[in-house]
């Protein structure tokens, strides 16, 4: 929901105009990487859905910007910005639906880009610590279950030197400095407390109870909605049920 066009100010101090878009996904509509080719950046997108990627390379034939349709993983991330020559102190945009948690982390340790957008797991509360473990095989199968709080960010806001500019509902941006505002503060006012969050996130209706919890209690209530039914756990990684793929869900919640 964040849009390029409300951070120009901080777009415009991004010295290198390269851009890294993962998990672009920006065949059917105008994205933010788009906008920035208008603004004359470069970039490398990487999107690794069969059907999703040839619409976007044919979208994106003769603009600079090179598209991959390489799965990008913790173990490739490093090297697939290396080989690409990426400038340092790019603008990233991180939007995998899994383990983006420890695919930014794995970046920060060695990049440190002048802003950062990325998808968090808006629905599980302040003060929840929640990220999809790293996996490989792992594949959003349109549930709950994905992504990062914004709680665990703070773990990579303190050990790399990042403040949260600003949370939009899921999208949370990122620059260098110091966190200061509380994140609890950030969450409220960046999803919890926005006049149109149950209207726009309506599918986030099941979750509503969670934030009249005490602590346990919401840990309690997302771990047995993370948990893999009895018909899931008997089922082995890769099958079906009702034409959804099973995935181990391994998860760090705390």
């Amino acid at each position: 929901m964040t849009t390029v066009k409300q951070h120009l100010d901080d777009i415009s101090k991004i010295q290198s105009k390269y851009f890294i878009d993962i998990g672009a996904s920006c065949s059917t509509e105008h994205s933010q990487s788009e906008v920035l080719l208008e603004l004359g950046f470069s970039g490398l997108m990487f999107e690794c859905d069969p059907q999703k990627f040839p619409i976007q390379f044919q979208k994106m034939m003769g603009k600079n910007v090179i598209v991959s349709p390489e799965k990008v993983t913790v173990d490739n991330i490093l090297h697939l910005l290396e080989s690409n020559n990426v400038p340092d102190g790019f603008y990233l945009t991180i939007d995998i639906d899994g383990y983006d948690y420890f695919v930014l982390d794995k970046i920060l340790s060695k990049y440190k880009p002048q802003l950062i957008v990325s998808e968090i797991n808006e629905k599980i509360p302040a003060g929840v610590k929640f990220t999809v473990e790293y996996d490989n095989d792992y594949f959003w199968d349109g549930s709950h279950y994905y992504g990062y709080s914004l709680s665990m960010l703070s773990e990579l806001l303190e050990k790399y030197g990042y403040k949260i500019e600003e949370l939009d509902y899921n999208n949370v941006i990122l620059t260098p400095g110091l966190q200061v505002e509380d994140i609890k503060d950030v969450y409220e006012r960046g999803y919890l407390n926005r006049p149109e969050r149950k209207s726009m996130f309506y599918y986030n209706a099941d979750f509503e109870i969670v934030y009249s919890l005490p602590k346990e209690q919401q840990l309690d209530f997302i771990r047995n909605k993370f948990l893999p039914t009895e018909n899931e756990r008997q089922s082995r990684l890769g099958h079906q049920i009702d034409g959804k793929k099973i995935s181990k869900r391994n998860f760090i919640l705390y």
